[in-house]
């Protein structure tokens, strides 16, 4: 039964994506899968992911180069006294 959800769910999903599409007619019923849009969809998808990574890494850089920053300027500062 819980497989049955699943299905249904992903069923669901994939129409609704427009990947998935269903028609009929007096004798048949048919199911189109959409390759040409899944393809074009997960392109856009990985260049999305491609374009936050990079962001999250020139992020990640810069919040490192200003803490090797402060670090320097404490090690130049010398010891702290103490009173």
């Amino acid at each position: 039964m819980k497989g049955l959800l699943i299905a249904a769910v992903v069923i669901l999903i994939l129409g609704l994506a427009g990947w998935l599409s269903f028609s009929s007619n007096d004798s048949a019923a048919t199911i189109t899968i959409d390759k040409q849009q899944i393809k074009e969809d997960t392109h856009g998808a990985v260049e999305k992911l491609e374009d936050a990574t990079e962001k999250a890494v020139d992020t990640t850089r810069d919040v490192l180069h200003r803490a090797e920053q402060k670090v320097d300027e404490l090690d130049d500062s010398g010891p702290a006294s103490n009173p």
